[in-house]
């Protein structure tokens, strides 16, 4: 889901920015490093990051990410600053738009993401990046980009 309330472009000290939250599964790594690897480098929203895991185990989703992602990779931790052109990867303590279940390897989370009628959109992984890129950089609105 895309909060249309969040129009601001510029990612200047102090001003508003776009965030993009991006939920996954356990599994989801595939998905994550294609969206990460289809965004730019020039980028300006900040995206979050938030995979189901077991929160005992270690995490090394940060370098596995860093590797295909065009935009730098950081542990959240707790009064970290939110920049644009980051992504930012919550803990495994911490706990829409969708990928349409045809394309995902398994299908549980984006159908229950559907099913809450809080998304804005349903597309297959290869236009979500896409579609964030026109919303983000104003080329078009979020009801433009469907």
């Amino acid at each position: 889901m895309i909060d249309e309330s969040l129009d601001a472009r510029s990612s200047s000290p102090g001003a508003d920015i776009w965030f993009v939250a991006v939920a996954a599964s356990a599994v989801g790594l595939k998905a994550l490093t294609a969206l990460l690897s289809a965004l730019p480098s020039d980028f300006s929203a900040a995206v979050a990051i938030v995979q189901h895991r077991v929160p005992e185990k270690e995490t090394h989703l940060q370098s596995l990410l860093s590797r295909h992602a065009t935009l730098p990779v950081t542990m959240a931790s707790n009064g970290l600053a939110i920049e644009g052109g980051n992504v930012y990867l919550a803990s495994s303590e911490s706990h829409l738009i969708a990928q349409d279940p045809a394309t995902a390897e398994f299908t549980g989370m984006p159908d229950a993401t559907i099913r809450t009628g809080l998304t804005n959109y349903i597309s297959p992984l290869s236009s979500i990046a896409r579609i964030l890129v026109s919303i983000v950089s104003g080329t078009r609105s979020p009801a433009e980009v469907a």
